[in-house]
């Protein structure tokens, strides 16, 4: 593969990605996460930057973790949240604590998850942007550092997108600085 290709990869895996987080759908997220990660393997043999790839492997794989969890806590929620809206008789009202005792501990379970994310994905940029010298790749391991800390807030979730989204534009900047 060409680096033209390879770029062309890599952001459209992102773009894949970060639909798939807004709500296109887990498959579209998966589908984005490893063609991201199939982009980012071709170019550090490209680059001959040995680093890279391993860097981007642990937060990737954890991103198609957290959408299959994502969809099923999501999927096992949604009648639950339909009776909730539509009145709940004594007998659900009694089944709530079952409800409750895995719902809860799966968002914390995400919540974590989404954190050691961002702070692999913090890392990985580091590494491309230090491999690379393109400045952009800097900014982008800076947003996701302050994602990791800002999640608990809801800050760090919006922050991550605008992270992907810097992130395609330095991918798109790759062929103008050079490697």
């Amino acid at each position: 593969m060409n680096l033209k290709l390879t770029k062309r990869i890599i952001i459209v895996g992102l773009i894949l990605t970060l639909s798939g987080d807004l709500g296109l759908g887990v498959f579209a997220s998966i589908f984005g996460s490893i063609l991201f990660l199939t982009g980012i393997l071709n170019l550090a043999r490209i680059f001959k930057h040995a680093e890279i790839a391993p860097a981007f492997f642990m937060p990737v794989a954890l991103q198609i973790v957290l959408a299959i969890l994502g969809q099923v806590v999501a999927g096992k929620s949604l009648p639950f949240l339909v009776k909730i809206y539509e009145g709940l008789t004594q007998q659900e009202l009694k089944n709530i604590e079952g409800w409750v005792s895995w719902f809860v501990p799966s968002l914390i379970l995400m919540a974590v998850l989404s954190i050691a994310i961002f702070g692999f994905f913090s890392r990985a940029y580091r590494i491309l942007a230090e491999s690379s010298n393109i400045k952009t790749f800097s900014t982008v391991a800076k947003l996701y550092k302050w994602a990791a800390f800002l999640f608990i807030l809801l800050v760090g979730a919006v922050l991550s997108i605008v992270a992907q989204v810097v992130a395609i534009m330095g991918f798109a900047r790759i062929k103008e600085e050079g490697l």
